[in-house]
């Protein structure tokens, strides 16, 4: 496996960054735009053009530690402060609205609106739900590029009342002893 260095040059809709490498384009998660980063490359990536950087050479000003060791996978945007996310958001805006004249008037006068939570604010989470050599149930996510689950402790993104739901549903299966092959996902 190679790994090759990388500018990161725009923002794209789901989050990751917009980059060239072999004259192909390529989604890069975990960098922020204008940073140089390091991927490693193997042929079912060249093949999907998804990379994830794992080092950043080149750190943006606007990058901040992540909340969860899983943002990849549930919210990219972890990395970025508050400020940078509304500007880079507004700009993607701005861009996909591009051939709408009276919609990007109305978007240069916008600001965008937050409340500043960074925390406890989504109030749907889909959780996957497997068990491991201990045979009871956890919560887990499925990895960004990967078909495994990554297991996490509820996501610290979803509200206090999800999260405690949650947990008691999966102490509650593991009481009952609930068939395993059952059950996938809850929402």
């Amino acid at each position: 496996m190679q790994t090759s260095p990388l500018t990161s040059d725009h923002i794209q809709s789901d989050g990751s960054c917009h980059a060239e490498l072999y004259g192909k384009d390529f989604s890069i998660w975990n960098a922020i735009p204008g940073e140089t980063v390091c991927c490693p490359i193997d042929k079912y990536q060249k093949k999907r053009k998804e990379l994830q950087a794992n080092e950043i050479l080149t750190p943006s000003p606007h990058r901040i530690e992540p909340l969860e060791d899983h943002f990849v996978s549930c919210s990219p945007w972890q990395i970025m402060t508050l400020d940078h996310e509304h500007a880079l958001k507004k700009e993607h805006a701005l861009k996909t609205f591009a051939p709408y004249k009276e919609v990007i008037e109305l978007l240069q006068k916008t600001e965008v609106y937050s409340n500043q939570q960074r925390t406890s604010y989504r109030h749907k989470m889909e959780y996957h739900i497997y068990t491991d050599e201990d045979h009871r149930f956890h919560l887990g996510i499925f990895g960004r590029m990967e078909k495994k689950k990554i297991p996490i402790t509820p996501c610290v993104l979803a509200t206090p009342a999800i999260n405690k739901a949650m947990t008691d549903i999966i102490r509650w299966l593991d009481t009952v002893q609930f068939p395993r092959s059952d059950l996938k996902t809850v929402i």
